[in-house]
């Protein structure tokens, strides 16, 4: 009885430890170091990644998480992220998640973005999806979702 009792322990301790680095609360609330790389050379597999590229906020979209453990709601801002310089493009291969407000007036930003690649079903919902192909843009089979690092002094 006692070694089923360990076990059981040991797996509620896993799953709590878990919990805890999926969701990055402490103690795995720390920043990883990114790596820099292509916009193009982004997938889902990597984990932490530095990317340059154009920010189309004419299409930015306002999501607000709620309070979780330990922490308070915040408010994020999610845009296509395309090759520097591409105004055009509306083929979306990247989607950046941001806690940053971008400037309310500027159509584009060149930025450079330190974050954690995703899939983007971590945390697009269907209706940002549609907000974005019912302004013109569509996506990759394959796109990205870089949830940016929040600012330090979090």
């Amino acid at each position: 009885m006692q070694k089923l009792g360990a076990l059981v322990a040991v797996m509620i301790f896993g799953l709590l430890a878990f919990f805890l680095w999926l969701n990055r609360f402490p103690p795995f609330d720390g920043l990883p170091e990114a790596v820099p790389m292509a916009l193009a050379e982004v997938t889902a597999e990597q984990d932490a990644v530095q990317v340059t590229g154009t920010a189309h906020l004419a299409v930015k979209q306002r999501m607000v998480r709620p309070a979780s453990l330990g922490r308070d709601d915040s408010t994020w801002w999610l845009f296509p992220l395309m090759e520097k310089g591409d105004t055009n493009a509306t083929v979306i291969t990247v989607m950046a998640l941001s806690p940053h407000e971008p400037d309310r007036l500027a159509g584009f930003e060149d930025l450079t973005v330190s974050a954690w690649a995703r899939p983007p079903a971590a945390l697009m919902t269907p209706g940002a999806e549609d907000e974005l192909r019912s302004r013109g843009y569509s996506f990759a089979d394959d796109y990205v979702l870089l949830e940016v690092f929040p600012p330090v002094d979090e």
